[in-house]
C-alpha cells in the first residue's frame, strides 16, 4: 500500500513543478513583452542597463544580490559553462570558426556544387522553399554578430546577478566587449527614443520599383496593365491590385490586402467588367 502512495506523491510533486514553472515562464513571456512594447528596446539590453548600473555601483550597493535563490553547485556550474565560451583562447576559435566556414562558403560559388542543392518549390501554402548559401552565410554572421552582443549581455547578466562580477575579468575580451555591447545599448536607447515605424502604405509603384515586386497575375485592357503583385523584400506578406497609369511610367494602386482571395476576388471582377481573358506571370 506505501508504494502506490509514494508514487501518488511523487506525480503530485512532478505536476506541481510543472504548473510552477508553466506560470513561471508565462510571467516571464508577459514581463518581456511589456517591456520590450514600453521601452521599444530588445529585452536583453534593457535588463543589461539594469545589471551595468549594478555592475559600476556594487561598492555603493552591497546588499543588490540574486545569488541566494540558486544553489552554490548550480552556481558554479553556470559559471564554468558560460565562462567556457568567452575565455579568450576559446572566444577567438569560435570566432575563427564561424567566419572560415563563411568564407570557404563564399569561396565554394565558384566551383559547381550549388548546382546540385535542391531545386525551389512551391508550397500549398502560398510559400516557396529554396536554398541558398547566401542565407547560410547570413545566418553565420548573424551567430558571430549575436556570440559578440546579445549571448554576451546575458553572460554579463548572469554574473553580474549571481554576484560573480570578478570572475568576468578573468577573460581579456572582456573590457573590448563591454565596449562594444554599451555603445549597442547607448545606440538601442536612442533609436527607442527617435525611431518611428509605421505600416508601409502603397499608392503608387513606379515602374524604376518594379524590380521589388512579383506579378503574381495580370491582364490587359484598353491599353492598360492591371496585376496582382506581391512585394519581393517584406516579410508580411502584402497583396497590391494595380493598374498601370496612362503615360506608362507607374502602377497606381487600387486595393492592397493580407489574403490573397481577396485581392483575386477584385482581379476577377475587373477582369469580368473587362470581359478579357488574364494570364498568370511569374515576373513583371
Amino acid at each position: 500500500m506505501g508504494v502506490p502512495e509514494e508514487i501518488g506523491t511523487r506525480k503530485q510533486c512532478y505536476g506541481k513543478k510543472r504548473l510552477e514553472l508553466s506560470i513561471v515562464t508565462n510571467v516571464w513571456t508577459s514581463i518581456k513583452k511589456e517591456i520590450t512594447d514600453f521601452l521599444e528596446m530588445p529585452i536583453s539590453y534593457a535588463v543589461f542597463a539594469v545589471a551595468l548600473v549594478v555592475f559600476v555601483f556594487q561598492k555603493q550597493m552591497p546588499d543588490v544580490k540574486f545569488n541566494g535563490f540558486i544553489s552554490r553547485p548550480i552556481q558554479k556550474m553556470i559559471f564554468q559553462f558560460t565562462e567556457f565560451f568567452y575565455q579568450e583562447t576559446h572566444f577567438f576559435i569560435i570566432c575563427l570558426v564561424l567566419i572560415g566556414i563563411a568564407a570557404i562558403l563564399l569561396f565554394l560559388d565558384k566551383t559547381v556544387i550549388y548546382t546540385y542543392l535542391p531545386k525551389p518549390s512551391e508550397m500549398t501554402n502560398g510559400t516557396t522553399i529554396s536554398w541558398s548559401y547566401v542565407k547560410a552565410v547570413t545566418q553565420l554572421f548573424h551567430v558571430l554578430l549575436k556570440f559578440i552582443t546579445i549571448y554576451w549581455v546575458w553572460y554579463f547578466i548572469l554574473h553580474i546577478g549571481l554576484n560573480n562580477s570578478g570572475g568576468l575579468y578573468n577573460s581579456s575580451v572582456f573590457i573590448p566587449l563591454l565596449i562594444i555591447n554599451i555603445g549597442e545599448l547607448i545606440f538601442n536607447v536612442f533609436a527607442a527614443i527617435f525611431k518611428m515605424s509605421n505600416n508601409t502604405q502603397y499608392d503608387l509603384i513606379p515602374f524604376k520599383d518594379l524590380d521589388n515586386f512579383t506579378c503574381l497575375s495580370s491582364y490587359e485592357s484598353e491599353e492598360k496593365r492591371i496585376c496582382i503583385f506581391k512585394p519581393k523584400y517584406i516579410n508580411k506578406v502584402t497583396y497590391v491590385l494595380a493598374v498601370e497609369s496612362a503615360d506608362n511610367d507607374y502602377y497606381t494602386v487600387v486595393d492592397t490586402s493580407n489574403e490573397f482571395i481577396a485581392i483575386q476576388a477584385h482581379f476577377d471582377n475587373l477582369k469580368t467588367r473587362h470581359n478579357v481573358k488574364y494570364y498568370r506571370s511569374k515576373g513583371v
